[in-house]
C-alpha cells in the first residue's frame, strides 16, 4: 500500500497486543483500542501540510475539566508536538465552533507495542491543559507534527469498535477536514468507505461519571445539613 494513500484499510498484518494508553489523570473517555480496520490521515508533516480527522464525545454531570488529550496514530515518523481543537456544533460541510485549540503544542510519543499496515503504534498526548467543557456534544481533533526531512512522513489516526475503552461514543458518526486533501469536513466514511470511530480520549477531572473521573464529594457542611435533616426526619 502506498504511503501517500489518505487511508489505511484492512490489510495482511492486523493490530497485536492492545493495550490501553497510560495517564497519570483520571480517564474521562477513552474510545477504545484500534482495530485494525481503518486509520485516517490526521497530521501536519513534510507530506501532509494540515489534516485532522474529528470524533465526538459526550460531557455529563456538570461538566468536565480537560488537562489532556491524547489519540492512537500509527506513524513512521518522531514528534515533539501535535495541533488538536476541540469543537462544538460540527455538521457535514460546517466545522461548527473552536471552543479550545492549539498549534505545535508540546505532545508526548509513547509507542504501545502495537503495530497495523507495516506502521508502529504510538499514543500522541498533550498535557498542561485547563479547559472546562459544559455538558454536550463536542468534537476532537489531533495531528501529530512531523519535523523530519523525510518524505514519507505520515501519521493515521487508527479507528476503534471500543474495546477496552471508557465512556466510548461508537456511533460510527466522525468527520474529516484536510486543505491537503480537499476536505470540508466531510463525514470520515466517505474516505474510509464505512462509518468510523476513532481512537481518541481526554483526561481530567469530571462529575456525574458511570465510569472513570471524579465524582462528586459532598463539602462537609453539606454532610452535616444532610445529617441533621436525616435526624429531624426520624
Amino acid at each position: 500500500m502506498k504511503l501517500n494513500q489518505l487511508v489505511l484499510r484492512v490489510a495482511a498484518v492486523a493490530v497485536v497486543g492492545m493495550s490501553l494508553p497510560t495517564s497519570a489523570q483520571a480517564q474521562l473517555w477513552y474510545n477504545g483500542d484500534i482495530n485494525g480496520v481503518n486509520a485516517l490521515s490526521s497530521e501536519r508533516n513534510t507530506v501532509v501540510s494540515q489534516s485532522m480527522a474529528y470524533d465526538n464525545f459526550v460531557v455529563t454531570g456538570a461538566g468536565w475539566t480537560i488537562n489532556s488529550v491524547f489519540g492512537n496514530f500509527l506513524a513512521n515518523f518522531a514528534w515533539s508536538t501535535a495541533d488538536y481543537e476541540i469543537r462544538t456544533g460540527v455538521s457535514v460541510g460546517n466545522g461548527g465552533t473552536v471552543v479550545a485549540s492549539g498549534s505545535g503544542f508540546a505532545a508526548s510519543q509513547v509507542a504501545t507495542g502495537n503495530t497495523a499496515f507495516g506502521f508502529t503504534e504510538y499514543t500522541a498526548t498533550i498535557s498542561g491543559l485547563s479547559i472546562f467543557l459544559n455538558p454536550g456534544t463536542y468534537w476532537l481533533g489531533i495531528s501529530p507534527v512531523g519535523t523530519g526531512n523525510n518524505n514519507t512522513d505520515r501519521a493515521f489516526v487508527g479507528t476503534t469498535s471500543g474495546t477496552n475503552g471508557n465512556n466510548a461514543n461508537i456511533d460510527g458518526l466522525s468527520f474529516f477536514n484536510s486543505t491537503f486533501f480537499g476536505a470540508n469536513f466531510v463525514n470520515s466514511d466517505t474516505q474510509t468507505g464505512a462509518p468510523s470511530d476513532f481512537a481518541y480520549g481526554v483526561d481530567g477531572a469530571g462529575s456525574g461519571l458511570s465510569t472513570g473521573g471524579d465524582d462528586v464529594v459532598p463539602e462537609p457542611a453539606t454532610m452535616t445539613l444532610l445529617a441533621t435533616g436525616l435526624a429531624g426526619m426520624a
